[in-house]
């Protein structure tokens, strides 16, 4: 039987039963720990980088009303509205797109009506909030969680997949669509609570990276949703996709520049300058 050894000259096969000299072993040796040398190295760099990422300055979020919801459902928290009346008058807006049938609740839901609404405290959403524990709860947080119950029933009227937006807002027109060298950045906390069919949810999509909160992500609890493109690519037009239905909770959506590599970030909009859109309602604190 014979062994490959790798040296700094090439591979040399040598047979396991003749001798091997000390210099072959030498090299093979030092290429080892070279090797395990590049590896660390590596890994070190790694860490550098994630770290730093986490350490870069936020830009405002271009997005309004994304901590409170509080222009959807006409300022009302904890009660369920339609879909389509909950976006009247707000920073958002709704349509079905080119056929696509469907109907669709929304409920804004304060942190501390969460487990009244069958929406469990837990995984990355810890990232975010110190929870209902403890003497202080919730203490600090003041945000609050939107609650989007739909159901899809028809495709597109050419049978291409259902598309139900949601939650859309803002064209940004300081560049070109889809240019730029510079990279944006989406985010948000998802917690998929039911699900069936062919529906998946895009929390983010086309102004800046697509975020995915599919199937798959059921009974998963929470989530936090992280992805980057360069430049920016259009409208800010989350959406349903695909029939069939699903309940799904959202808080704390960002869309801005830069990229944070996963570390979790929120800013606050400051309002029509960083947005850029004067369809926005005055005198809200976005």
């Amino acid at each position: 039987m014979s062994t490959i050894i790798s040296t700094s000259q090439g591979s040399v096969s040598i047979n396991d039963a003749a001798p091997v000299s000390s210099e072959i072993r030498s090299q093979g040796a030092s290429a080892t720990a070279a090797a395990r040398r590049a590896i660390s190295a590596a890994s070190r760099a790694d860490t550098f980088v994630a770290g730093a990422k986490a350490s870069f300055p936020l830009a405002p979020n271009l997005l309004a009303d994304t901590r409170k919801f509080a222009t959807l459902c006409g300022g009302s928290v904890n009660t369920e509205f339609d879909i389509f009346e909950a976006h009247n008058g707000s920073a958002w807006s709704t349509h079905l797109y080119n056929g696509t049938k469907a109907t669709g609740k929304i409920d804004v839901v304060t942190l501390e009506k969460l487990s009244d609404k069958g929406i469990a405290f837990g995984g990355d959403l810890d990232k975010a909030t110190n929870g209902p524990d403890g003497d202080t709860p919730w203490h600090g947080s003041d945000f609050r969680v939107l609650l989007l119950d739909v159901n899809i029933t028809a495709d597109q009227s050419d049978g291409k997949p259902a598309r139900f937006y949601v939650l859309r807002q803002g064209c940004p027109r300081f560049t070109g669509w889809r240019k730029g060298e510079f990279k944006t950045q989406a985010a948000c906390f998802v917690n998929v609570v039911t699900h069936d069919g062919a529906t998946t949810f895009y929390p983010s999509d086309n102004m800046s990276a697509t975020l995915t909160a599919g199937g798959d992500l059921e009974g998963d609890g929470w989530t936090y949703l992280h992805n980057t493109r360069p430049g920016w690519g259009g409208c800010h037009q989350p959406l349903f996709e695909g029939t069939g239905s699903m309940t799904v909770a959202l808080a704390l959506p960002y869309i801005g520049t830069g990229d944070h590599g996963g570390a979790f970030i929120y800013a606050q909009s400051l309002g029509r300058y960083t947005h850029g859109d004067d369809r926005l309602p005055a005198g809200v604190a976005y």
